[in-house]
């Protein structure tokens, strides 16, 4: 550019040069006379004027010579005056001549200085030109360095943050390199669900911490970047019609900037930039570098929630209650969750590359030929199978087979589910026995209220016939032994009613020896003659304050764990109760007990004993080494509940192989009282008060009778409630006490008695009954009955508690 403008000056100064010659060419080819002053001598001219006179004589001739273009004058020399001669000279000689020569020069100089100086100007701003584009190319370089580095912090902070959140705020931190980020927000949009969030934001005026709006496509900013699939530049002006049309929430700001976040052509978010102060704080070089970073962006804002989503579900599964196997193609274990562990007892490192066949059991080889099935159809199986555990421990569970396929529907591996169902198997076991229970209850209730009614009239027949008897002859030794036969008989259908039914269990002195022999006469059918049963018994110093059926039940739940160690081999059953001292030393070892006298039970067999590793777990509920189907794992568990509720202790020695003996400590009664089933010799208390006697029996009415009147009382007997109802009303000032049977036709017991105490609010009633559910001796008391009796009535029972009530009403 330089060199040719050069040329351009020096081409014009040649032309001018070119012309001027040209022009006065003529001039400096005539010649002309010069004055030539300089070289005359005026030291010896007499007058000087004759050189004037003879140059204006000569001004015509050089004047005509000039225009002929000659000159003609001669090289004579002047000496008419004695001076030097004077010759003619060229006229570029002449002083015009030399003036017009200097303006050219001057001119020449002029248009070269000009040349010159328009050069320079166009130099100038041919420079002033190229360094703004080298700047511009250096800016422009600076700022796409800027958004590559910007977009390697933004791809290395997918690895390096562990959240999305802490995603965002590395994403923040990079674009404030390029782009002033005081004000800045990421939304998230689902589009299933037409929802926008607000997942990041930094903002001066509204942060949003105790509030978070509800953003729509519709009343939104965000919305509109949304909706046009494009950035969006929004000045001061368009932000203000927004406004009015309330389409943005919180505080209106100067200017906004905002990109969508696109993948694959569906919008997942929106990111924004603006500015509260300043209306020009951003540019439309600003939208499109966020726009150049936003994609970007996009993809590692997704790829953090795949990941986050990835980690959840693995970490579900890691913590998942249900075992997790997942296995190649060939059954070959790939991964086990820990949960696996738990329930089978195998290791992760003993599973990881075995077959799945490592879970025997019954039906281990039915879950390898459903996972093969799975693979064949690629169809998911489901049901319920038995495995054992790593100590051959069986455990019933759930199994879902399913396949995991790849993109192109192919089957890469099988994932299997595992729910242990085993406690499940054994509460509805334990339902079904509990409707079992219900049902033999309802019908043992029945069986037990007629029963119960029948041993009252025994038992009272038999007390009547014994007092007219002599006592030490044989027929009163024979009635005796009719009286303890239907005690037996009365605890015995207690003992049926405990097992159906659960009711309040009342502890009073009982001896244990007496409950042992029973427990054992009623084993001894059930036990095979393999196994034989050997006892030694305390029978002085027997004496508990317990509950005798459940005494009778643990009884009956050890002895059934010992039939059931000896039972291929047979064996002896031991039972063995004494009565011992503990000292601070002996009672140390039991936590529970203190120092004093207590009565060891002791039931030993000879069986298969108990594995060392599992003693301590067996008085866990649901707890059973037994095979399906034959104990449910309460049976212990019941019994150390018991010896707990009676202030007791219970403790095992067993070996493998070499039989268990499990030792119960009872608190002994040392000064005996009386005894369950003991009949005292001393009289009964007596009376001469009238008393209505109600029982829809008839015997029951005449037995109940006699042993009043026999006693001293006056009684009147009724069959019928409704007949007792109308027999109290017009005679209710002298009937001192009511004694009525609960369960009878027409009106029940307990209304009777509410009606009688309409009739009379201080009549002391008693309730009998052979069993009922409905009405407890809590329910009767709130009814205003005094006492509750329960069948088989003794005369012992009935006199004591008659006597009782009626001294209790007169005190009232």
């Amino acid at each position: 550019m330089k060199i040719s403008h050069h040329y351009y000056c020096l081409n014009r100064l040649l032309f001018t040069a070119l012309f001027l010659i040209t022009f006065f060419l003529p001039f400096i080819q005539t010649q002309g006379v010069a004055a030539g002053l300089e070289s005359l001598s005026f030291e010896n001219s007499v007058n000087p004027s004759v050189y004037r006179n003879y140059f204006n004589s000569r001004e015509t001739e050089f004047t005509k010579g000039f225009s002929h273009q000659s000159i003609s004058l001669n090289t004579s020399r002047i000496n008419d005056t004695g001076a030097d001669q004077i010759y003619p000279v060229p006229y570029w000689r002449t002083w015009w001549a030399v003036t017009i020569y200097t303006i050219i020069l001057i001119l020449i100089i002029i248009m070269y200085i000009r040349c010159k100086s328009k050069s320079y100007q166009k130099t100038e701003k041919s420079t002033k030109d190229f360094n703004t584009e080298l700047q511009q190319q250096i800016d422009h370089r600076e700022k796409a360095e800027k958004i590559n580095q910007t977009l390697f912090r933004i791809s290395n902070a997918i690895i390096t943050t562990s959240n999305l959140n802490e995603l965002y705020q590395s994403i923040h931190n990079a674009l404030g390199v390029i782009i002033d980020v005081t004000n800045f927000y990421i939304a998230l949009y689902d589009e299933g669900r037409e929802s926008i969030t607000l997942s990041h934001i930094v903002d001066e005026i509204d942060a949003f911490d105790d509030y978070i709006p509800s953003f729509t496509k519709t009343n939104s900013l965000i919305g509109n970047v949304i909706l046009e699939k494009k950035p969006v530049f929004l000045n001061r002006e368009k932000l203000v019609k927004l406004e009015t049309e309330k389409r943005i929430l919180g505080t209106r700001p100067e200017i906004w900037l905002g990109v969508p976040l696109i993948i694959s052509n569906n919008v997942i978010g929106v990111m924004a930039v603006y500015s509260y102060n300043n209306p020009h704080q951003f540019t439309e070089n600003d939208l499109n570098i966020l726009g150049s970073v936003s994609e970007q962006i996009a993809v590692a804002i997704e790829r953090k929630k795949a990941d986050e989503e990835r980690v959840r579900l693995g970490t579900a599964i890691e913590q998942a209650t249900e075992a997790f196997i997942i296995t190649n193609q060939n059954g070959i274990i790939d991964y086990v969750n820990p949960a696996f562990e738990n329930i089978t007892g195998y290791l992760k490192n003993e599973t990881i590359g075995r077959n799945v066949g490592i879970l025997g059991g019954e039906q281990g080889n039915t879950f390898l030929n459903e996972s093969k099935k799975v693979i064949e159809t690629g169809n998911t199986w489901s049901g319920k199978l038995s495995f054992n555990k790593k100590h051959n421990m069986p455990f019933t569970a759930i199994v879902t087979i399913s396949p995991v396929r790849d993109a192109s529907g192919s089957i890469l591996n099988i994932v299997s589910i595992i729910r242990d169902i085993s406690r499940e198997d054994q509460l509805e076991d334990q339902l079904r026995r509990s409707q079992k229970l219900e049902s033999i209850g309802t019908l043992a209730g029945g069986i037990a209220h007629d029963f119960n009614n029948i041993l009252s009239a025994i038992i009272g027949y038999t007390q009547i016939a014994g007092l007219k008897v002599k006592k030490d002859s044989e027929t009163t030794n024979c009635l005796n032994k009719v009286l303890k036969a239907s005690q037996r008989a009365k605890d015995l259908i207690n003992q049926i009613l405990s097992f159906s039914r659960e009711q309040e269990h009342e502890k009073q002195p009982v001896k244990i020896s007496i409950i042992i022999n029973e427990a054992l006469k009623l084993l001894r059918p059930s036990l095979p003659s393999t196994i034989k049963i050997h006892s030694e018994l305390e029978r002085n110093r027997d004496t508990v304050e317990a509950d005798s059926s459940q005494i009778h039940q643990i009884l009956m739940n050890l002895c059934t764990n010992a039939h059931h160690a000896m039972k291929d081999k047979g064996g002896t059953l031991s039972i063995n109760l004494s009565a011992v001292e503990l000292d601070s030393a002996q009672a140390s070892v039991f936590s529970e007990l203190e120092p004093g006298p207590y009565l060891k039970l002791t039931v030993s067999d000879t069986g298969t004993g108990i594995d060392e590793e599992i003693l301590d777990k067996i008085f866990d509920p649901y707890f059973s080494t037994k095979e399906k189907g034959e104990g449910t794992g309460l049976g212990l568990a019941v019994v150390h509940g018991i010896v707990k509720s009676h202030g007791g202790s219970i403790s095992v020695e067993s070996k493998s192989n070499q039989g268990t003996s499990i030792h119960i400590y009872f608190p002994q009664i040392v000064e005996e009282t009386g005894t369950k089933g003991d009949e005292p010799n001393d009289t009964y208390p007596v009376g001469n008060e009238c008393i209505l006697f109600i029982d829809d029996e008839a015997y029951l009415t005449d037995i109940s009778k006699q042993m009043l009147e026999h006693i001293g009382y006056k009684t009147i007997a009724r069959t019928s409630s409704v007949e007792a109802l109308e027999l109290f009303k017009t005679r209710f000032n002298e009937i001192d006490c009511v004694i009525t049977d609960l369960t009878m036709p027409n009106m029940t017991g307990d209304k009777l008695a509410k009606e009688l105490i309409k009739i009379r609010p201080d009549i002391p009633i008693i309730l009998c009954s052979g069993y009922s559910e409905r009405i407890t001796p809590e329910k009767a008391s709130n009814i205003g009955i005094k006492d509750f009796l329960k069948k088989p009535l003794s005369m012992r029972d009935l006199s004591i508690t008659l006597r009782r009530v009626l001294d209790e009403n007169k005190n009232e």
